[in-house]
């Protein structure tokens, strides 16, 4: 049968093959595990109705049959998540087995169905973590975005986990980058407090090649500094490139960043004084009021007698305030 299935994996009789999954030959069980993993590349419809079958194999003594079987739920998921998520009790030992192959297939079933069902992922979370420093970057990967899930739906389980997921803020990857300084982006809505010795880590995502993560970087800044300016304030030369910045909540929130300095210590902003001037044109109504106040702080020229007011962060319709996670990701 593990030859037909090489050449004719259509041809196959599941029905047939299933009997061998709990033959007491360890030989044998490999074998069928083996038949359902080259099935499931071509046809993953066909296998999804033999799951209850194949998970047993997950924990198997043979650790090549355990490497089927993951894959196996690793391709079913794809086509249907909601099926394989009944079974992520047996697929979590898998995320710390020897072998990489292994993990990863383990660790793309949890990616999987955090897009959709990231609820059902979060009691999973302390078996994920270690992931995060797999030796595989793709592995390492998949981690990160599943933290960057389940942190909309529960941040407070997520935050616990902040110094696993600070070091893939240097990752090489564009995306794993992206997915960890998310999550940061999202910690820091609610408990900046939490994010404040991440600093010097997030502060290299100001100048990430993508737009959308400097976003978030600058965000988390203009989130922190409403508690904390002075920790804040040593990375002033890092967020004043993001005073130009294309996008203009990236400016907004950079503005605002220096407006909350300009408060507690004008003498730091006055540097910046020429780079701020040029945003008092700018489109957001808001980011101009708060370049007039930063001047009336420094006690330089203002076009208006009035301070900003704090709910013009909120997303009132006189002031466009950005989600980050509705841009678009380019």
């Amino acid at each position: 049968m593990a030859q037909t299935v090489e050449t004719d994996p259509s041809s196959v009789d599941l029905d047939a093959a299933k009997a061998g999954l709990t033959h007491d030959d360890e030989v044998i069980r490999n074998n069928i595990t083996y038949v359902f993993s080259q099935v499931v590349e071509t046809d993953p419809s066909r296998v999804k109705w033999y799951l209850n079958d194949i998970a047993p194999r997950l924990h198997d003594s043979n650790k090549v049959t355990r490497n089927f079987a993951t894959f196996v739920f690793s391709e079913v998921v794809e086509i249907d998540s909601s099926r394989v998520a009944r079974f992520l009790d047996d697929i979590a030992p898998r995320l710390n087995e020897e072998s990489e192959y292994t993990r990863h297939y383990a660790t793309s079933v949890f990616n999987e169905i955090a897009k959709t069902e990231p609820d059902r992922v979060t009691p999973f979370l302390d078996d994920i973590a270690p992931r995060l420093e797999d030796p595989n970057k793709v592995t390492r990967n998949f981690a990160t975005f599943i933290f960057n899930e389940v942190v909309k739906v529960d941040p407070d389980k997520v935050a616990r986990f902040l110094d696993d997921i600070a070091p893939r803020l240097n990752e090489e990857s564009e995306y794993t980058r992206h997915y960890a300084i998310s999550v940061f982006n999202e910690i820091a809505r609610t408990e900046p407090d939490r994010i404040t010795r991440f600093l010097d880590d997030i502060a290299p995502r100001l100048e990430d090649p993508n737009k959308v993560t400097r976003n978030f970087a600058t965000f988390v800044f203009s989130e922190v500094v409403k508690g904390d300016p002075d920790k804040v304030a040593r990375f002033l030369d890092d967020i004043v490139p993001r005073l130009n910045e294309e996008s203009e909540y990236t400016r907004h929130y950079a503005v605002y960043t220096f407006y909350k300095i300009s408060i507690e210590d004008p003498d730091r902003v006055a540097a910046y004084l020429d780079e701020l001037k040029l945003l008092r044109d700018d489109q957001n109504e808001a980011t101009r009021d708060f370049v007039n106040a930063i001047l009336s702080n420094l006690g330089g020229e203002s076009q208006t007698n009035s301070p900003p007011k704090r709910s013009d962060m909120s997303g009132s319709k006189t002031t466009k305030i950005f989600d980050p996670n509705t841009d678009e990701f380019s």
